[in-house]
């Protein structure tokens, strides 16, 4: 299995880990939902002074209005997160990373 495979299957392993414990096994309730966010997003959450952070994230997150995010809810949410962390880290790629007759890949901060 590749990286990017494992790290799928951990996403959705991490979303079934908070997902189980109320309700419907394969949507978050909110309590769910905010203690997966307190858990895995310890770092990004310390640094956000609105206390009502995570019922404003899950209000928004919840498209259907159902009171519950679904797993296609929750990825949602990830993009945007997955977006910020590649702005934060995106360093060029060193020569030493790739094969000689392959050219380092070239990131144009402009484009979408």
């Amino acid at each position: 299995m590749t990286d990017l495979e494992k790290s799928c299957e951990m996403i959705v392993n991490i979303f079934h880990q908070y997902s189980v414990r109320v309700d419907d096994f394969d949507t978050l309730s909110f309590s769910e939902f905010n203690r997966l966010v307190k858990e895995q997003f310890p770092n990004w959450l310390g640094k956000i002074k609105d206390p009502d952070f995570s019922r404003k994230t899950f209000e928004s997150t919840d498209k259907n209005k159902d009171k519950q995010i679904s797993f296609r809810e929750f990825v949602n949410l990830l993009v945007p997160l997955i977006e910020a962390t590649h702005e934060t880290e995106n360093l060029p790629i060193h020569p030493s990373l790739t094969s000689p007759d392959e050219a380092p890949l070239q990131t144009n901060q402009n484009s979408e």
